[in-house]
């Protein structure tokens, strides 16, 4: 494998490289207020307008040839775009008829059943949802306020749209921000997980699983306070993960 990666400059015969990845954060605006407490998410003014983000699309997308990258839309909350994100004029629907597959990264929390049907038919490939606990009130402290159970019913939105239009995406999975105050905890939240997951039909693939877990250790020079410290990764390593492994 890797010798044939060595080779990719010389296979590529002097073409550009295909885009494979292509980030768009789209809005710094967020639903939540106060902000999740590790947010160092900045504020700038608007400076990217809807037109200029479906002129990258079409830029990034290889002319609609069917080869277009991994589409990973992010914020701030995504979903607050609306129509302009998941409509049939929208983003996604403008990427995934482009050929790409697209990614959104959201709390969950703007997820009605209008919504969820909406981003089934825009075709949307994956679903990124934010959720650091299962336990509701430190849910609550670490989200900025935001309730466990509105996360779940987006969720369940998505899942429930799924079904009633017979296909098997968007496939949901879950970003835990791993901090000090939430550790300790992880075992409970993958068996929380594995209570609620569902697998796609027909699908062996575990990446198909809905609710597979991404942990993302919290980031930035204002989060140290939260930060796990030596001693804590390491219990989290050999202890925690351990744990999760052995089911307990």
């Amino acid at each position: 494998l890797f010798d044939r990666l060595s080779r990719w400059p010389a296979n590529l015969n002097g073409k550009p490289p295909l885009m494979s990845f292509l980030g768009l954060n789209v809005t710094a605006e967020c639903n939540l207020d106060p902000r999740c407490v590790y947010c160092n998410q900045p504020r700038p003014e608007v400076a990217v307008g809807m037109d200029r983000w479906r002129e990258i699309i079409h830029e990034a997308t290889a002319d609609g040839d069917g080869k277009g990258p991994y589409v990973y839309v992010t914020g701030g909350e995504p979903l607050l775009l609306g129509a302009a994100l998941w409509g049939d004029e929208g983003l996604i629907r403008l990427a995934t008829r482009r050929g790409a597959t697209v990614n959104v990264n959201t709390n969950a929390s703007l997820i009605t059943p209008e919504v969820a049907l909406r981003l089934v038919k825009a075709g949307l490939g994956k679903l990124h949802v934010s959720l650091d606990t299962a336990d509701e009130g430190l849910h609550e402290a670490l989200r900025g306020g935001e309730q466990l159970h509105r996360v779940l019913r987006g969720i369940y939105n998505v899942q429930l749209a799924r079904d009633l239009l017979g296909v098997t995406y968007p496939v949901v999975h879950t970003n835990c921000v791993l901090t000090r105050k939430n550790l300790r905890g992880f075992p409970r939240l993958i068996a929380f997980l594995l209570e609620k997951r569902k697998q796609a039909a027909g699908k062996d693939d575990p990446f198909k699983e809905d609710l597979l877990p991404h942990v993302i250790p919290v980031g930035g020079d204002g989060n140290t306070w939260l930060r796990p410290d030596a001693g804590q990764f390491r219990e989290f390593y050999e202890s925690l993960w351990q744990e999760v492994c052995q089911g307990r």
